[in-house]
């Protein structure tokens, strides 16, 4: 178990108010924009001289993954409150993904096809 969760309740409280306050002001703590960037294999086979064959890896502080998921529940909750997503958005709504996105598709041409279009 994560000590995070031992004292979840006692900080809880603080992050609420650090998470608002850099909403409510559009600014971020210079140390939640930092990341420890290190290189990854794409794949165990490929060879590891080959700098070509690695990925860049960010890892970004836990507040600054908290703050993200704030704003954009925010972000989401506001466009879709207010009509704002496009009808054929799949990206960002909860229950779409590419599958849904590629199944619209599909039933669009299917549809087209059958009548004749």
């Amino acid at each position: 178990m994560d000590i995070i969760q031992y004292v979840i309740d006692v900080l809880a409280p603080f992050i609420t108010k650090l998470l608002n306050t850099s909403l409510d002001t559009g600014d971020v703590l210079e140390a939640w924009k930092n990341a420890y960037v290190h290189p990854h294999l794409k794949r165990l086979d490929l060879d590891p001289a080959d700098v070509a064959n690695y990925r860049p890896v960010a890892n970004l502080s836990f507040m600054s993954k908290i703050l993200e998921k704030a704003a954009n529940k925010q972000l989401v909750n506001y466009l879709v409150r207010n009509g704002l997503f496009p009808a054929n958005q799949s990206a960002y709504r909860c229950g779409n993904s590419t599958e849904t996105a590629l199944l619209r598709i599909f039933n669009y041409i299917v549809d087209s096809t059958a009548n004749g279009n």
